[in-house]
């Protein structure tokens, strides 16, 4: 159920060893999403154990950042390794189409709902909401911007309760990916919205920057209501990706962990198909790997997210940063 990159990564990687797969997917392909758009971290092994690493030959190879606080610029270095950059719209649209080639059934435009949960449905339906008693609420947005210059592959600007990044996608095109705590008194369209959250949490010279730049509406969107608190899936459901926990996105590991998600779940499902393994043990592998592989990243990732958005975080990072002190690679590899 769901047809993201963890699912679709999942249904090549089970079609590979010639198991039936379907996925049932409630949109349709290609589509825009909201993400970061690139891969950091990402395992040469990883993409060839799916058979997907041709898919990212005319991927952008991002190598260098710079991270703004406000208006002031804090930090600028060398990634530790190259990410991989390119449209989630085109990706989604190539993994789509392997899929197909593999033999696998994708029904679009289908909705599930947790109750046809049962032996053999694997759920990989994405972000979970958050409750209403979460203590914030999330507005993720996204637009791409065409022939924007930037002052290094991947810029990141922090402000009052809220972060963007801006990277560079192939077809010289900019990515613009944000997360905001959401604010029910700013209104807009597309664009507008995104300049109102900018102009709200005091990037302003950003905001100005980007006003009488070349945004695509048509690559505009949003998502409300995410849940970045540790959570666990419902017993006894077989959960990939971000239906598992989510991912806090200032890392850009969000899409290199769905595909390693997949990784872990593909041989657990391929032993239970080929009836090696019950469905109660490839659960209860299912459960014991993916704490083991993503547990600590996640507690790391979650601990850094509540402090870069706040204002003595963000002015303990500034801090380090200006002087050198920050640990860059050593927080780098902890998270990826």
């Amino acid at each position: 159920m769901g047809g993201g990159l963890a699912g679709l990564a999942l249904g090549i990687g089970l079609r590979r060893h010639d198991i039936p797969v379907q996925i049932r997917e409630a949109g349709d392909y290609p589509r825009h999403r909201v993400c970061g758009e690139f891969l950091a971290g990402i395992r040469p092994e990883t993409l060839q154990y799916f058979g997907i690493s041709d898919l990212f030959q005319d991927a952008l190879r991002l190598e260098t950042t710079r991270w703004y606080r406000g208006d002031n610029l804090i930090y600028e270095r060398q990634l530790p390794e190259p990410a991989l950059a390119i449209s989630r719209y085109e990706l989604d649209a190539r993994l789509s189409r392997r899929f197909h080639q593999l033999g696998g059934d994708l029904m679009q435009r289908s909705r599930v709902n947790l109750s046809e949960n049962q032996e053999g449905v694997i759920w990989a339906t994405g972000r979970r909401r958050a409750t209403n008693q979460a203590r914030k609420r999330w507005l993720g947005l996204k637009i791409h911007a065409v022939e924007l210059e930037l002052t290094s592959d991947l810029e990141l600007h922090f402000g009052r309760g809220g972060y963007i990044g801006l990277s560079r996608l192939p077809k010289h095109r900019v990515n613009i990916c944000g997360l905001f705590e959401l604010q029910s008194s700013l209104q807009g369209r597309d664009a507008d919205l995104i300049l109102a959250y900018l102009q709200h949490v005091g990037l302003k010279k950003l905001s100005h920057r980007l006003r009488y730049e070349s945004l695509d509406p048509a690559t505009f969107q949003s998502v409300t209501a995410m849940d970045y608190s540790r959570h666990r899936p419902p017993p006894g459901y077989f959960c990939v990706g971000d239906c598992w926990s989510l991912m806090p996105p200032f890392t850009g590991n969000g899409m290199t962990r769905a595909l390693e998600h997949a990784a872990v779940a593909t041989p657990l499902l391929t032993y239970y198909a080929t009836q090696q393994m019950s469905w109660k043990e490839a659960l209860k592998g299912l459960t014991s790997d993916s704490q083991k592989t993503f547990g600590g990243r996640l507690r790391r990732a979650q601990i850094l997210h509540h402090l870069l958005l706040s204002s003595l975080g963000q002015g303990g990072v500034a801090f380090l940063a200006r002087r050198n002190w920050l640990p860059f690679d050593q927080l780098y590899h902890a998270l990826h």
